[in-house]
């Protein structure tokens, strides 16, 4: 599918002077996830990208030892409770599943976060056909091309649920996130906040920036979007983030016009955006294995092997760029 070229569109949403940091979907959407929690208003309120990554991604909590949980529990009358919902087969550090509030190791055993997962799932299936028969009743165009942030919920949901099917997440996916303590962190921001309450937003923003860090990741090599490398930090975002205004904490990049992909055909898929003078990244991408319910990396052999069709798309891409002006070169568009 060639994907038509939307600069114009980017350039729109850039209107405070500071980068886009989004995706293109599978459709040739722009998503704008400049803003981590969403943009503000009723209009917004469906955005359910940060939500989801916050609540169903595990992550190793560096500098702790869940065996410490063992006394914890003994000391409340709860036996081995903590350590049993905090423990993760080959790690000695507490692993977490989803960021919440105040709280730093699991309360709720992982039978019950998997009810609520398959449950969340299950639900996400019900509202994608509802709205599909909707759309497709009315006439309207197809439902995936016009809700970009419901259609991306879904996918995370149903990367989620694949990811823990196995009962090990690391495993499926073939990654570990990783987060500082709440010490750790506290501690090299001392004195920024001075009360609990303050000192617990502080971590939550921080494991926010830590884990959307990994969401380029999981849409890029494991969903099919493609990642528009306009925004590089210029602050540390612990402190200057992107949470609550778009692209604090960003500037742009020195090459803005670039595009990070798992897809292998990138001439096909690019056509358009090769002619302006974007540059396309690719790497690996991840397929899910039914059978070993796991995320396996494709083999190295796909990375250096080229169809006939991309072969003459890309002679004829150089072609047009060398022949023609680049304000000339939408005429050749696809």
């Amino acid at each position: 599918m060639i994907l038509e070229y939307k600069e114009k569109e980017i350039l729109a949403k850039e209107t405070n002077g500071k980068p886009l940091i989004g995706y293109i979907n599978p459709y040739g959407n722009i998503i704008n996830l400049s803003r981590l929690v969403g943009e503000p208003g009723h209009g917004n309120w469906r955005n359910p990208v940060t939500p989801i990554i916050m609540h169903y991604m595990s992550f190793v909590i560096l500098n702790t030892n869940v065996k410490k949980l063992k006394k914890l529990g003994k000391e409340l009358g709860l036996g081995n409770k903590f350590y049993d919902n905090n423990f993760y087969p080959g790690f000695k550090e507490i692993v977490k599943r989803g960021a919440e509030f105040g709280r730093e190791i699991n309360f709720e055993s992982y039978n019950y976060f998997k009810e609520n997962l398959n449950a969340r799932f299950e639900k996400e299936i019900e509202r994608m056909n509802f709205f599909i028969s909707f759309y497709v009743k009315n006439n309207f165009e197809d439902f995936h091309k016009r809700d970009v942030y419901e259609k991306l919920g879904y996918d995370l949901i149903c990367f989620f649920q694949k990811a823990y099917s196995n009962d090990d997440f690391f495993n499926s996916i073939d990654m570990v996130p990783k987060v500082l303590d709440k010490s750790t962190v506290l501690n090299k921001y001392k004195g920024r906040y001075k009360d609990r309450d303050r000192e617990n937003e502080l971590y939550y923003e921080y494991l926010t920036v830590q884990l959307m860090s990994y969401m380029k990741d999981i849409c890029v090599q494991y969903l099919g979007y493609h990642s528009l490398e306009r925004a590089v930090p210029n602050a540390d975002l612990n402190i200057h983030n992107n949470i609550f205004e778009c692209s604090n904490g960003y500037t742009f990049a020195n090459n803005p016009r670039t595009i990070t992909t798992s897809e292998p055909n990138v001439n096909d898929t690019f056509y358009n955006w090769l002619l302006m003078d974007w540059e396309i990244q690719q790497v690996p991408r991840y397929n899910w294995n039914e059978n070993k319910k796991r995320f396996e990396l494709e083999s190295e052999t796909l990375k250096y092997y080229e169809t006939e069709k991309e072969k003459i798309l890309g002679k004829e891409i150089a072609s047009i760029k060398r022949l023609v002006p680049l304000e000339e070169r939408h005429k050749y568009f696809r």
